[in-house]
């Protein structure tokens, strides 16, 4: 990620519409499991500014954070945060079998093929035997704009693709499910637009930009509705990530 954008992601991340619908589903995920316990212990393997780790700590959670970026780790370090350590999803600096889950929020679609590979090892060494895996990617690599230059995004990802995958390296899928579906036609006209637009901008710059108020709640509401169903059991056919949660079964 360029690293003006990760001050852009520390000041949004707690009420912007797309971290507070992907944080929910999580949060609701690991309360339906009822794995808040002071005996276990979750990864967010790239935890990016810190978000999530705030929400898991409040929730009652045991949490440890990597991340490759020192700019994203002081970010982190200001919300109050300790056990972090800067450290790459392709090596994981903790002992197999370590957590009870581990998290990781798009951050394999900033990977290559071989080093997606290694880091499917890496999670899957240090996840407890019937732990789980959570994974959100961005869907369809025709969606690829500058938002993506500006995140580090090599590959976005088909749910047939991360299925497979996850079965490659020996998890057993229980979800997966494309998600923000209600705005992939919008989303997906706005970007392919922009990408025949001319633009001389130097700065790479992501989607990540404040919006009205009223807009951001109206979208909250979207994807959180969109979470009620996927956590009744419905596979949404389309959307702009794809969703997933996996068991080690070992």
């Amino acid at each position: 990620m360029e690293e003006h954008e990760y001050k852009r992601m520390y000041d949004m991340e707690e009420d912007y519409w797309w971290y507070v619908g992907l944080h929910r589903l999580v949060l609701d995920f690991l309360c339906e499991r009822r794995l808040a316990n002071s005996t276990h212990t979750i990864l967010d393997a790239g935890c990016g500014t810190g978000r999530l780790i705030t929400l898991l700590q409040s929730a009652g959670f045991k949490t440890v954070g990597i991340y490759s970026a020192g700019e994203a780790l002081r970010l982190s370090t200001s919300r109050g945060i300790g056990d972090l350590v800067q450290a790459s999803i392709g090596q994981i600096p903790c002992r197999t079998g370590t957590f009870v889950l581990l998290g990781s929020l798009d951050v394999l679609s900033c990977l290559v093929v071989d080093q997606r590979r290694r880091a499917f090892g890496e999670m899957r060494r240090v996840i407890k035997p019937g732990g789980y895996l959570v994974l959100n990617l961005p869907a369809y690599d025709f969606l690829r704009s500058s938002h993506d230059a500006a995140q580090h995004i090599v590959h976005r990802f088909s749910r047939g693709e991360l299925r497979s995958m996850l079965r490659e390296a020996g998890f057993a899928l229980e979800v997966c499910t494309y998600r923000n579906t209600v705005l992939l036609p919008l989303a997906a006209t706005v970007r392919l637009l922009r990408r025949y637009s001319t633009n001389n901008d130097t700065c790479l710059q992501s989607d990540l930009r404040p919006i009205p108020g009223r807009v951001n709640s109206f979208l909250t509401r979207i994807l959180l509705s969109e979470n009620r169903l996927i956590r009744k059991g419905l596979r949404l056919p389309a959307g702009l990530s794809v969703f997933c949660i996996a068991r080690n079964p070992r």
